[in-house]
């Protein structure tokens, strides 16, 4: 994810737009689908059949779909884009450093 967050960020500081945008995309869906689950097990938690199924199709499915929308409804606009990947590259330093590193 650290690596992934870090070529997205360097590559809105490159020529290639389109890179650019795949990448955004690609880190927004990844962090949705781990939203999207991580709130569907808590909501079936309770469930004894749960075996993690209705986490992942829910975020299979919806993580896609606010992608396409967020793309179909939005105006493009990059410092936004490039403050938010800015900000998940540093959280997920810390919460690297301080889970692995120091523990």
């Amino acid at each position: 994810m650290l690596l992934l967050g870090v070529l997205t960020l360097i590559s809105f500081f490159t020529k290639y737009k389109t890179i650019s945008t795949i990448l955004l995309y690609m880190l927004l869906a990844t962090l949705l689908y781990m939203t999207y689950f991580s709130l569907t097990y808590l909501v079936i938690t309770g469930s004894d059949d749960w075996l993690g199924i209705y986490g992942i199709m829910t975020g299979l499915i919806l993580s896609p779909l606010t992608i396409l929308l967020y793309h179909k409804m939005k105006r493009r606009n990059k410092k936004m884009e490039v403050a938010v990947t800015a900000i998940f590259v540093f959280v997920t330093t810390l919460v690297y450093i301080n889970y692995e590193l120091l523990q």
